[in-house]
């Protein structure tokens, strides 16, 4: 009964009516499906001109302040004696520049090379004064090592100039000489003058003589006042010789005179020249061992800023050794954060001067801390030896992130930076494909 039940049903739905009524859709549905069909194509496409999104151009990102901290490098190998304990450097306190760390082990007496290396600054700032120099220089004992004969040296030479100076020895001898010039000069114009005088009293017995002459023809006078006026005349005439004589040697004394002033001036000069420069020399070399002592064993700070050692266990015997860092300073004034990104060649083109940059910071996971917000402020014209583009990013929220966390400056902070290039539409996305395969094509 139920076989023949079934064998009628399936008759049933195999018929021609069924089929035909199964077959056909219904008219309502079929506009309504097209209706939201068109109504969703368009809104995708509406959609897709008003949704737009940039690229992202990730790479790697150094942030730093524009004031680089300084480090301090041993260039000698030996144990370390602070002048700093161990607690001021734990408490992170401010030095300035100049200020002495620590000194490595050698055979110069520290205390000694402090105190020559601040005589040198105080002669300097007098512009190496002599008067300066004997004050500081002069009577010091001190225990220099590897500087002691410079020093020994320099000291000699000081001595030996000022002891120059203060003997006035030329200077002395160039007055007397002078002097002597002054009182031959004077003697010499009194013989000019007896010279006149003479010339004048001769002219007159020679007068005379003539007058006695034709007297002593016409019987006038007697033979022996005629001889007396010719001997006065001779005698006169000796002494205006002598005395022409005597101004002829007083000039070629005078000459030698000037000769012998300009010896004294020459050799003075030349004297003093050579004690100078012996000084000179001296002060050079004992400057050059300084500063090498200075470059090799004392650790001082280049900048103003705050003091970190490199040690976990810092102490007074640390043992270095030739180019370990063991001191850092950060900069008091850091000034503005600063990021250097390398931007690779693909795609390089999008990137722009003002386009916004994401910082993620290693040290700080974003999901906890947040990203620093960047902006594109210079990009490099040439790429370097490995194809990267130079990108200067700056901060102008500086170290505050999205998530408004005030992050702390560390030394070459390093992460990953996204670069936010153009946005597009949607659309224009879609479609760009397909303009590229139809210019290649063309």
């Amino acid at each position: 009964m139920d076989k023949e039940e079934n064998k009628n049903k399936e008759i049933e739905l195999h018929s021609e009516e069924v089929q035909e009524i199964m077959g056909e859709m219904p008219s309502w549905l079929l506009c309504h499906g097209i209706t939201v069909l068109f109504v969703i194509v368009i809104f995708l496409l509406v959609g897709s001109w008003f949704f737009k999104y940039p690229d992202v151009i990730q790479t790697e990102i150094v942030v730093t302040s524009m004031e680089q901290p300084a480090t301090i490098t041993a260039h000698s190998t030996g144990k370390i004696d602070s002048f700093l304990t161990k607690n001021n450097i734990k408490n992170n306190i401010m030095v300035t520049a100049g200020t002495p760390l620590a000194v490595i082990q050698n055979p110069a007496k520290t205390q000694d090379m402090l105190t020559l290396i601040k005589m040198i600054h105080a002669w300097e700032a007098s512009e190496y004064s002599e008067t300066v120099a004997k004050e500081l220089f002069t009577g010091k004992s001190f225990s220099l090592g590897p500087v002691q004969y410079a020093y020994n040296t320099f000291v000699s030479c000081l001595d030996d100039y000022l002891s120059y100076k203060e003997s006035n020895y030329y200077t002395q001898r160039i007055a007397l000489q002078k002097l002597q010039m002054l009182t031959q000069k004077e003697y010499y114009n009194d013989i000019v003058k007896q010279v006149s005088a003479e010339r004048k009293q001769l002219q007159s017995n020679k007068n005379i003589v003539e007058q006695d002459s034709i007297r002593g023809v016409k019987k006038m006078i007697p033979e022996s006042e005629y001889n007396t006026s010719l001997i006065h005349f001779m005698q006169n005439k000796q002494s205006l010789f002598l005395l022409s004589t005597s101004v002829k040697q007083t000039e070629i004394q005078l000459m030698r005179d000037k000769e012998n002033l300009l010896k004294l001036q020459q050799q003075a000069a030349e004297r003093e020249t050579e004690y100078r420069l012996s000084l000179q020399n001296a002060k050079k070399i004992l400057i050059s061992q300084v500063r090498l002592w200075e470059r090799n064993y004392l650790l001082s700070s280049p900048i103003n800023g705050i003091i970190t050692p490199m040690y976990d266990s810092w102490n007074r015997n640390q043992n270095v050794k030739v180019g370990e860092v063991v001191f850092m300073i950060m900069p008091a004034n850091r000034g503005p954060i600063k990021g250097k990104a390398l931007l690779p060649a693909h795609g390089a083109g999008k990137v722009q001067v003002g386009q916004r940059v994401n910082v993620r910071i290693s040290n700080f996971p974003d999901l906890e801390f947040g990203y620093l917000l960047g902006k594109v402020e210079k990009i490099s014209n040439i790429p370097d030896a490995r194809g990267f583009y130079a990108v200067d990013v700056s901060f102008p929220n500086g170290m505050k992130t999205n998530y408004g966390k005030l992050l702390p400056v560390f030394p070459q902070m390093r992460g990953n930076a996204d670069i936010i290039t153009e946005n597009l539409r949607l659309i224009e996305r879609f479609f760009m494909p397909i303009k590229k395969i139809i210019k290649k094509q063309q």
